[in-house]
């Protein structure tokens, strides 16, 4: 009887450190979306407004309930009219990713202290469904 429980003692320990794993790792995989948002939350009312050409669009390893991760590479100009290239990370719904194709022009939002912080300006540019 001893060897059932060790047995079942350590395929618990064993699932709960496998699930804590998977749990850590996607949390910390969607970190990158949610910079994002928060950048854009914070340069809302104080970032310079531009737009930008999407040139590449792949799909990120996480999602959400109704949205995709998304990786793109934008081209924007910056105050200082210097073309600048970036890499955005965001949540995208599926039903808005076609508004992100390579080649569509976006809409965003610059730290005029730091140009090169930028975030999509969701209300120009919405990237989830109300």
């Amino acid at each position: 009887m001893d060897g059932v429980w060790t047995a079942w003692l350590v395929a618990a320990l064993v699932t709960v450190a496998v699930a804590g794993t998977v749990i850590f790792y996607t949390v910390r995989s969607g970190a990158v979306y949610n910079q994002e948002e928060a950048r854009w939350l914070r340069l809302a009312e104080r970032g310079v407004s531009a737009e930008a050409t999407v040139m590449t669009l792949k799909r990120g390893r996480v999602g959400r309930t109704y949205d995709m991760g998304m990786d793109m590479t934008v081209r924007y100009v910056d105050t200082a009219q210097q073309p600048q290239e970036a890499t955005l990370r965001a949540y995208i719904a599926e039903e808005l990713i076609a508004n992100f194709a390579p080649g569509k022009h976006i809409h965003i939002v610059l730290d005029p202290a730091d140009p090169a912080q930028i975030a999509v300006d969701r209300r120009r540019t919405p990237t989830v469904l109300p």
